[in-house]
């Protein structure tokens, strides 16, 4: 077979082969809609009664109020997380504003390091344990010396969660893991050897809690020493950006903060009982000189910089969940905790969350509030010339014909969109990791995934995946003479660990190349490597100046071949010469281990359509290629259905060839696809291979577009 430089020259004197070198870039089941004109809000709704969730109530019961305005509903759906089997339900499976978002949020700078260390486990047990499968989780820290920064951005992938549990961003990885969205913080096979626990002790391997236990007491110990005013100023303004930054990511946050809490002294005034009646004396004596206005009533301006703290939290929809973990502190700490706790009860209180005192089991502790939000109503409303100035709106909900004494817990608000060249980094990094995990297609941008898992008898094989990004769509509103182009592509499992990603910004000379992307447009050959299994490919394309984004989610399987498991690809279809603009990851697979040329019909090689485009007065060639097909005769059929999931008549599927590749696991075949008389529209074609000797078959689909 032909190896990748010969055949692309067989190809190049028809295809416009690009080599881009692409830098990485640090910058719901409700469908993505990337728009500004038309805006749908998603408000997520717990209906509580003695405590717990009400069922059986619709879309009648619910009216949603902007101000005094009354907001039109336009969808619902209700997610009962206590009912659905919990082996079932994917993050992806759950509309984005009903999912629920845990942010483990450590207090580094008002806790001892050694219950910091302690609350680590607490909080792996609730992750791995505690959590709904469709819930996510993210994994932050605070300090007075670092600030509030996100350690794992909100995934799916428990083993992530663990690993940045383990090290809360402070111990670093033998092989650093570039991931712009943060959704994956370390390589966990090249970091622990393949079955290795990455809590365990060992030659050459990592000790979290030594290394945390080092780190902290280094960096952390002497800010407790230091001024409470400044100590909370400084806490307030990182955590309200923090809060700012929680917005860009649909649904209900849950920011279980583990912290010791701070000296509320400074918020109320002194606790001490023998303090206060000191200074009641004195003020009543008429000494005032012996009065400190602050110890007496507590600084107004820290109160009114945590108040509005915690109102950027309710903001973005987030409730904060304080756990006190002074109990896990050893005897390291000689603070009264009453100041502490109290603290952290504001926190609490004021965000709509629970304070949870002395506990060490978070999964005990939490178990009641996981309970209450296990049964979301999602109501979608669509405000009416809704400007996009980032602007909030408060909202008001009310409960028509439920059961008496119900309460409503629910987003107090939403914010207008925000022009994308006013987000910063951050935000437009969150907004793009929900749409990774939400895993709901959808955008502002044409495009078109194939993934097709070749060298599967490897381990682990070698997936091409081949992303089709319309020209026009992607250079819609752009001006300039370089066209920013950012893609990013994760292989999430079926437990929500992502196998393999790539990520890449692709800087398009318009001047060199613009005629052809706008001829039809950009066609990026990546590629995954993973372990047999079933996974989706999510794939993301944003014009980073205009802020565009279009996303896909693709199932694809790679077989197990040591069990002879039957699988065929997608059918597969050469693209006219010159059509694309080609562009290819800059440190392939097939470069590192020497694969062969992938796509081939009987010799020849050629670029599949992700999406092919056939006429409808002739004939469309077609390339097969399965695992373990058959043992002896093949029966091949090929069928077309339209969009209403309707067979089409006169459908011919002919076999013209089948390929000795010297391996009898690997099948090659040239068919050709019958598509005269066809109406112009699209079509799904479903090509289905059986062994008649055993009875097993398999089928595979595509997207097929018949022009006029």
């Amino acid at each position: 077979m032909k190896r990748f430089p010969a055949a692309l020259a067989a190809l190049s004197s028809c295809i416009l082969v690009v080599t881009l070198v692409g830098s990485v870039t640090a910058q719901g089941r409700k469908k993505f809609e990337d728009q500004t004109s038309v805006v749908v809000v998603e408000i997520p709704i717990n209906v509580l009664k003695d405590d717990g969730p009400v069922r059986g109530l619709t879309a009648d019961n619910f009216e949603i109020l902007d101000g005094r305005k009354k907001l039109q509903v336009v969808g619902f759906e209700v997610v009962d997380l206590s009912i659905d089997a919990p082996q079932a339900v994917t993050a992806a499976q759950v509309p984005a504003a009903g999912r629920r978002h845990f942010l483990m949020l450590f207090d580094l700078s008002f806790s001892d390091p050694a219950a910091v260390v302690k609350a680590r486990a607490a909080a792996r047990e609730l992750v791995l344990n505690g959590l709904h499968p469709s819930d996510v989780a993210a994994v932050g820290t605070y300090s007075q010396t670092r600030g509030a920064r996100l350690v794992l951005g909100f995934t799916s992938d428990r083993s992530q969660i663990e690993f940045a549990l383990d090290t809360l961003g402070l111990v670093t990885p033998n092989q650093a893991v570039r991931d712009p969205l943060g959704i994956v913080l370390a390589d966990l096979e090249a970091f622990t050897g393949v079955g290795t626990d990455p809590r365990q002790s060992g030659a050459g391997q990592l000790d979290p809690a030594a290394e945390i236990m080092e780190v902290l007491g280094a960096a952390e110990r002497n800010t407790r020493r230091q001024v409470q005013q400044n100590e909370i100023l400084a806490m307030s303004s990182a955590l309200a950006e923090l809060a700012g930054m929680m917005n860009a990511v649909q649904g209900r946050k849950h920011v279980v903060f583990l912290s010791e809490g701070f000296d509320s002294d400074v918020l109320l005034g002194t606790q001490d009982a023998a303090r206060s009646q000191e200074i009641a004396e004195n003020a009543a004596g008429g000494q005032f000189w012996e009065v400190n206005s602050d110890e007496r009533f507590g600084n107004t301006a820290t109160t009114g910089d945590v108040m509005e703290m915690l109102e950027e939290f309710k903001r973005a929809d987030c409730t904060i969940q304080a756990v006190d973990i002074s109990g896990l502190a050893a005897g390291a700490d000689v603070r009264p905790r009453g100041s502490g706790q109290d603290g952290l009860f504001i926190m609490a209180n004021e965000t709509g969350g629970e304070f949870y005192r002395n506990y060490n089991d978070l999964s005990v502790a939490m178990s009641n509030m996981l309970e209450r939000t296990s049964v979301t109503y999602v109501v979608a409303v669509q405000p009416d010339d809704l400007k996009a100035d980032g602007k909030y709106h408060r909202l008001k909900v009310k409960l028509n014909g439920g059961p008496a004494g119900a309460r409503l817990v629910h987003r107090p608000g939403f914010y207008a969109p925000k022009p994308y060249s006013e987000q910063t980094a951050l935000e437009r990094s969150l907004s793009v990791a929900d749409l990774v995990v939400s895993g709901a297609d959808g955008g502002g941008i044409d495009l078109e995934v194939l993934v097709t898992p070749f060298e599967v008898q490897r381990s682990p094989a070698w997936i091409p995946v081949l992303i089709e990004i319309d020209g026009e769509s992607l250079t819609r509103g752009f001006k300039g003479d370089v066209l920013p182009t950012e893609l990013y592509a994760y292989a999430i499992d079926a437990q929500g660990r992502v196998g393999d990603f790539f990520v890449r910004t692709l800087p398009l000379d318009m001047k060199k190349a613009g005629a052809a992307l706008l001829q039809s447009g950009l066609k990026f050959w990546g590629d995954f490597e993973l372990v047999p299994g079933e996974y989706v490919a999510r794939v993301v394309v944003r014009n980073s100046q205009t802020g565009a984004t279009a996303v896909r989610a693709r199932p694809f399987s790679v077989p197990e071949m040591e069990r002879n498991q039957m699988s065929l690809l997608p059918p597969l279809f050469p693209e006219p010469p010159g059509k694309w603009l080609l562009a290819r990851e800059e440190d392939s697979a097939d470069q590192r281990y020497g694969y062969d040329y992938p796509f081939m019909r009987m010799g020849e090689p050629y670029i599949p359509a992700a999406k092919p485009v056939v006429s409808g007065a002739g004939e469309a060639a077609i390339a097969l290629v399965g695992y373990n097909l058959a043992t002896g005769t093949l029966r091949i059929a090929g069928e077309l259905f339209g969009l209403d999931g309707k067979s089409i008549e006169g459908v011919e599927l002919r076999v013209d060839e089948r390929r000795d590749t010297g391996d009898p696991a690997i099948e090659q075949i040239a068919a050709t696809l019958r598509t005269q008389g066809l109406a112009a529209g699209e079509y799904r074609l479903v090509v289905t291979v059986t062994d008649e000797s055993t009875g097993a078959s398999q089928a595979s689909e595509i997207p097929v577009v018949v022009s006029g």
